[in-house]
């Protein structure tokens, strides 16, 4: 299941990434094919590739 973006100033998934990046944690990781998804577009976005750990629940 998909949902439409809502109006906003950020995209939810470069809002989250940020979130997740400011933990400092060693590697991101998302159970949810969608989740991770996002999070990689997230990533990319930020330039913060070399930075992130990807991994799989």
């Amino acid at each position: 299941m998909f949902k439409e973006e809502e109006k906003g100033t950020t995209r939810i998934n470069f809002e989250r990434t940020d979130e997740a990046l400011e933990t400092g944690a060693p590697v991101l990781d998302a159970a949810c094919p969608f989740c991770n998804t996002m999070m990689t577009d997230g990533v990319k976005n930020s330039n913060k590739e070399e930075e992130a750990g990807f991994g799989y629940s």
